[in-house]
């Protein structure tokens, strides 16, 4: 019998273990033949990420948010270099800042921080473009004090929100700071766009277990499942794969809840039926060519050119009929000139 957090998920984990087989054999075919040896295990620098999409029915919130997934098992081959940002201390050099948050770091046994930077270096030697995009590109992950998160944006641009790098937070007046930051680092993270339907976050890898990539994909989806804008009524699929696999779906919802489907009346139609419709088509079809034909004087042989529909509206184009010449040229002075461009068009349909 399923448990309530499988009940709550809407998942089955037996097709998600299916699935993770599945992909694990294709990718090994794909790396044989890739390669052209037989190879029995894949090597640990040739594994592939694990990745799950998710698209949803209706894009909401007011801005893009990253979620944090704790994954029962590291999915990281190796150690992430993660900076921190800090905030300033009063009156003290950068260089004091630094280190005072070294040493903090070095008293609770905090490991993973590879460098340390107040907020002010980042605003006086990181202003320029190039030098903010080399700074995104070389660390994996980016965490903050909680007190910089509301001012840290307008400093860092739009290279680490363009590679999903994200600051996230960390309460450095933590007891037990090693493992907030250890959390912080060991996290895989999802970052929800209000801009579009579909999102994505890599979760395992090729060269661990089934039953690791299983309960780190039904961590995933939990956690998704219960963060994401509208919930689990408001996800249309969950896909996953690998980096050189197809996508393989493990969970569909084509119909959404707020649907009412007590009003939509089935039409049955029978072969016949289609075949009636088809032939007066056709047959309508034929005798509007006829009648362009004889109107135009062609003959049968040249060749018969339509013009586009006229649909009366084009870019928001109406047109100016019923005025006089004084009101049109008033009425044309206050058009940008897309708009007139837009009428100038509208006239050669009419005509």
């Amino acid at each position: 019998m399923a448990t309530e957090e499988q009940k709550a998920t809407r998942i089955d984990s037996s097709k998600i273990h299916q699935t993770i087989e599945a992909l694990l054999a294709f990718t090994k075919q794909a790396k044989k033949q890739k390669s052209g040896e037989a190879k029995e295990i894949l090597l640990a620098d040739e594994n592939d990420q694990f990745e799950i999409q998710v698209s949803v029915w209706i894009v909401g919130g007011t801005r893009t948010k990253t979620v944090p997934i704790q994954l029962p098992h590291n999915m990281y081959q190796k150690d992430r270099d993660a900076l921190l940002f800090v905030k300033d201390i009063e009156k003290k050099r950068p260089e004091f800042t630094e280190q005072h948050f070294k040493d903090l770091l070095s008293d609770k046994d905090v490991e993973g921080v590879s460098k340390v930077m107040p907020i002010r270096v980042l605003k006086r030697e990181y202003r320029p473009f190039e030098a903010r995009r080399n700074l995104a590109r070389s660390y994996d992950l980016f965490l903050t004090d909680v007190k910089l998160l509301g001012c840290l944006s307008d400093h860092l641009g739009k290279e680490f929100y363009k590679r999903n790098k994200y600051p996230v937070a960390v309460d450095l007046d933590k007891k037990d700071l090693n493992k907030e930051i250890s959390r912080a680092i060991s996290a895989a993270y999802i970052s929800l766009s209000n801009k579009g339907s579909c999102s994505s976050v890599h979760i395992a890898h090729t060269g661990m277990s089934t039953q690791d990539i299983g309960e780190n994909v039904e961590k995933a989806i939990n956690t998704i499942g219960e963060k994401i804008h509208g919930g689990w009524d408001n996800i249309k699929t969950i896909h996953l794969r690998t980096n050189s696999s197809v996508s393989l779906p493990v969970y569909t919802n084509l119909i959404r809840p707020d649907w009412d489907l007590s009003k939509t009346t089935p039409h049955d139609l029978k072969n016949e039926d289609l075949d009636n419709l088809q032939l007066q088509l056709k047959l309508e079809a034929t005798e509007k060519v006829k009648s362009l034909r004889k109107k135009r004087g062609l003959h049968p042989s040249e060749p018969l050119k339509l013009k586009k529909p006229k649909t009366g509206i084009l870019f928001n184009a109406k047109p100016l009929t019923g005025l006089t010449r004084k009101e049109k040229k008033a009425v044309t002075k206050t058009m940008t000139p897309r708009q007139k461009r837009a009428q100038s068009k509208l006239r050669e349909e009419i005509v």
